[in-house]
């Protein structure tokens, strides 16, 4: 466990650069240490199953290869057309291919986070959903939004903080918008909360200073390790 003194530290389990951008609003000392697993969805595995799954995986592995942090916290973060899963585009073609799916239609963005305390072995995990409706785009915005580079680290194939696209119609958006980017932290306020984690910040006040949205926090899992 690393010591630094009154400021906690948290194992992030990822590579994410929005993961990293968000937690650094948490007032913690963050160590890296991503790890790598097969992200494709079993058999009749639906959404939700997945995100719990993988975020569950990758907590595990976290913990297992490092002993750095207080705290150690993994994400995973899909889109969901209806019972279709978007995941990351392989490549141009498929990241214009989801784009134009999505466009000007509602869709859903699920996020599971699971945090493991090591001083009381306990974790907690949770799955955050948002709807989103995209606006309408044209497919020469598409194609240059997608020519720059950035669909290719994001689900769906989209960030909703890209101002290269502005893909989501934020007129009509009214939940978690750091939900969307991966990393809810009105769901990490909670999981800190339950496992009694001092946090010099109050997360729910500053995901809310994203913009107003409505909560539903759904716990998946709260155990204590042997």
């Amino acid at each position: 466990m690393t010591d630094t003194g009154s400021i906690p530290t948290v194992l992030l389990a990822s590579s994410s650069p929005r993961r990293r951008e968000l937690m650094s609003l948490a007032g913690v000392e963050i160590v890296l240490g991503p790890v790598e697993i097969e992200e494709a969805a079993h058999p009749e595995e639906g959404p939700r199953a997945l995100v719990t799954r993988l975020a569950r995986t990758k907590l595990e592995r976290a913990v297992r290869a490092s002993s750095a942090g207080d705290v150690a916290l993994a994400a995973d973060t899909v889109v969901a057309d209806g019972d279709q899963i978007l995941g990351k585009p392989a490549d141009r073609e498929a990241a214009i291919e989801m784009l134009l799916r999505l466009a000007g239609r509602w869709h859903q963005v699920l996020t599971s986070l699971a945090v493991h305390d090591r001083r009381s072995q306990r974790t907690v995990q949770s799955v955050a959903v948002s709807s989103v409706r995209m606006r309408e785009y044209a497919r020469g915005e598409i194609e240059a939004y997608v020519d720059s580079g950035s669909p290719f680290d994001k689900a769906g194939g989209y960030g909703i903080q890209d101002e290269g696209l502005n893909p989501v119609d934020l007129d009509a958006f009214g939940d978690c918008f750091t939900n969307v980017m991966g990393l809810p932290l009105c769901h990490l306020g909670h999981a800190l909360q339950r496992l009694e984690f001092p946090v010099p910040v109050d997360l729910n006040a500053v995901c809310q200073s994203f913009g107003a949205h409505q909560v539903v926090v759904e716990d998946v899992m709260a155990r204590g390790d042997s």
